[in-house]
Parts: C-alpha cells; structure tokens; sequence
C-alpha cells in the first residue's frame, strides 16, 4: 500500500501543478488580454467573450455525451484519416508559398542552392550560428536530393514534396494520437481528442510551411505509444533522439517519460527495499547501456550524413543555449530576437 501511496502523492502533486498552469494560462489570457507582445495574435472577439463561448461549448459537450458516445462508437478512423491527408493536400497544393525572408525559406534556399550550384553559395555560417536547424537542412538535402536524381526537381515541386511529407506526418500523428486515447479514454475520449486535433492542427495552413514544428510532430506522441505499450526502449531513445535533431522541443514526451520512471524507481526502493532494486538492476542497466548505444550510433550517423553535405559548420560561432534564454526575457524587442543578445552569446 506504501507503494501506491508514494505514486499518488506524486501524480496529486503534478495533478495540482498542471491545473495552476492551465489556470494561470487562462488567467493571463482573460485578464491582461491588452498587453501587447511582437507575437500577439489578435480575435474577432475579446479573450474574456471567447472563453465563456468556451465554456458553454464544453457544457453542450457533456449534455450531448450520449450522442457523443454513439458516434465515437461507429467512428471510422482509417478513413477519416485518409479524408484528413487528402484535404491537407489540397489546401497544401492552392496555397503553396515559401517565405524567403524567414528561416523555413533560408533554409530551404540553402538547400537547393547547395544541390543545383554543387555547394556554391551555401551560407554555412547560418547554419554555424543556429546548429538546431542542421537536422532540417539533412533532411531537406536527402529529399531535395532524390529529386535531382530524378531529374525532376525545381524549388517549387522541392517545396511541395516536402508539404506532403508534413501532412502524411501530421495525419499519422492523428492516427497515433487516437490508438493512444482510445486505451486510456475509450472510444468517445479518443474521437473527441482526434476531432480536436483535426480541428486545431489538421486543418491548419501550418502544413504548407516546411519547418521543424511539422517535421517533428510525429515524434513525441509516436514516443508516448511506444512507452504506453511497452515496446523497445531502444526505439524510444533513438526516436526522441532523432526528434530532439530536428526540434530541441520534441524531447518533452522523453522528459516525462524519465520523470515517471524516476518516481516508479523511488517508489521501489522506499516500498521493497534495496534488494528487490538490485535483483533488476542488471536487466535495467543493459537495457540502458543498448538504448545510449544506439542513440550514440544515431548521433554519428548523423554527424557522418551532414559532414557528407557541402556544409562547413564553424562551432566556434555556435549560438548557445543563453541566447534562447535571455531571447523571450528581453524587453528590447518584446521577446523577440535581439542581435546584440545572439553576439553576446555566442559560445
């Protein structure tokens, strides 16, 4: 019973630091909806009127649960899906665009600058600055490269390739996303999770800008199944591993993972004693020692793959974790970028 107890405090605990999270969030969204910041993003109607329209949205929900529950029963998934990826690239298709003054266009331009001029006029220094887009530039290159073998390839089908590899990602995410719900909340908790993610993020003009977000949005839910299901932890390290390359953030499921089994680890000792920690511990160490190995490999595999492109990456201009820090504290410029703030800290 000890054991249960000591999990429980703790999930209590997180229990109560998410909901002053999501209070303090809806807090600062109602309350001081007249601040302004260079990101804001402005509604028809004020932050105050949308979240009571919120409200009753959710209140009508939990009236119709009924009807809710029927149709999430016969709720056909794989085609929806599929219907999903299908409208994703139409709008993808009609609204195709690429920005040349942001760093989805910097670094889609380097890119095929790189491919048709054999690795002419490649600003590596960018990339020498920010190292978290070398995980795109990879594998942007690979797939602008499969083009060119093809003899197919112009920056405008370059771009829209790369559009419909982010919708299959984000409707495979949806896939996933639902499978994941649908053991936890059943049928009716998995269709409303999946109609919302459709909603927000599957018809969202998002797909057609070929960044890291999209590119990694697979990663942490797919990592969530994995764990959820007790697959491979080599996978799960690897795939994190691979997310965190092409998106720092992606690591967060991997990072909620490592904190559970921290507290499950703990839990074990303070409830069974220290033998019962040493009986697994050789199993646990060798599965560890397998999963930093292949995540290793993974690291040199990818090393060894952008060493092979015409990139010519200085460390020594290498922007470091501060600037990111001291980026969304600076009131300079609202939280956005500040020049003399990436100099200054440069590694």
């Amino acid at each position: 019973m000890k054991k249960a107890t000591f999990q429980n405090r703790i999930a209590t605990v997180a229990l109560w630091l998410f909901t002053l999270t999501v209070l303090l969030l809806i807090a600062n969204n109602v309350l001081f909806s007249h601040v302004s910041y260079v990101t804001k993003k402005e509604f028809i109607l004020p932050a105050a009127v949308m979240f009571v329209l919120a409200a009753g949205v959710l209140f009508l929900l939990k009236k119709s649960s009924g009807l809710i529950g029927s149709v999430a029963e016969h709720f056909p998934v794989i085609p929806a899906v599929i219907l999903l990826f299908v409208y994703q690239v139409f709008v993808g298709y009609e609204i195709l665009f690429l920005s040349h003054v942001w760093d989805v266009g910097t670094v889609m331009d380097n890119v095929y600058t790189a491919i048709i001029n054999d690795g002419a006029g490649l600003d590596s220094d960018y990339f020498s600055h920010f190292p978290n887009n070398r995980g795109i530039f990879l594998t942007e290159y690979i797939g602008f490269k499969l083009l060119d073998l093809l003899g197919i390839l112009t920056l405008k089908r370059g771009l829209f390739a790369f559009v419909v590899l982010q919708c299959l990602l984000s409707a495979l995410t949806s896939f996933v996303l639902y499978r994941l719900l649908e053991k936890h909340a059943q049928k009716t908790g998995a269709f409303l999770g999946w109609l919302l993610y459709a909603v927000m993020m599957g018809l969202s003009g998002w797909q057609v800008v070929v960044y890291t977000d999209m590119l990694s949005l697979l990663v942490p839910i797919l990592v969530l199944y994995l764990y959820d299901n007790k697959r491979s932890w080599v996978w799960i390290f690897v795939l994190s591993y691979i997310g965190y390359l092409m998106k720092p953030t992606a690591l967060i499921a991997f990072l909620g993972i490592a904190i559970t089994e921290g507290v499950r680890f703990f839990s074990t000792v303070t409830d069974k004693g220290r033998h019962n920690v040493r009986t697994n511990a050789k199993k646990t160490a060798a599965t560890l020692c397998l999963s930093l190995a292949a995540t290793v490999v993974t690291g040199v595999v990818f090393q060894a793959l952008v060493n092979a492109t015409p990139l010519s990456i200085d460390e020594e201009k290498n922007t470091g974790p501060l600037h990111m820090l001291m980026m969304g504290l600076n009131r300079e410029n609202d939280g956005a970028i500040v020049i003399t703030d990436r100099k200054s800290t440069r590694l």
